[in-house]
């Protein structure tokens, strides 16, 4: 099963439908995974290809469904619009990962687990 049927699958369980507004978003997201995508880059990409069609509002509620099922992650950067990754598996709402983000050339990069959850079980053994 490719991962956009395992993405198709996730939203009809949640019960919504498969709408080609919802596969477009997905399929963006998909073929830029190693980046955080901007709602703005996302709608860009979608009216750039030729299979795909959708309105910037829709890009908006879209990623705040994906969000809200555990598709995508959105990301703040102080100052800056909201970036979005899709996840690799469903997402555990007690996991969660930091990132770092070039100031000069603005890459972003996840630095592997919680930095601060590691900090407090350390703590907490200690006391």
């Amino acid at each position: 099963m490719s991962r956009l049927d395992e993405i198709k699958e996730l939203i009809k369980n949640n019960s919504m439908r498969v709408t080609h507004s919802r596969l477009a978003v997905a399929s963006t997201l998909l073929r830029n995974q190693s980046s955080y995508l901007t709602a703005e880059d996302i709608y860009k990409k979608i009216n750039a290809s030729q299979k795909y069609n959708c309105d910037q509002v829709s890009v908006y509620r879209i990623l705040t469904t994906f969000e809200e099922i555990g598709l995508v992650h959105k990301s703040v950067f102080q100052g800056e619009a909201t970036r979005y990754s899709i996840l690799a598996n469903p997402v555990d709402p007690d996991k969660h990962n930091h990132y770092f983000k070039c100031r000069n050339c603005s890459v972003v990069e996840v630095l592997g687990g919680c930095l601060v959850a590691k900090k407090e079980n350390e703590l907490k053994s200690m006391g």
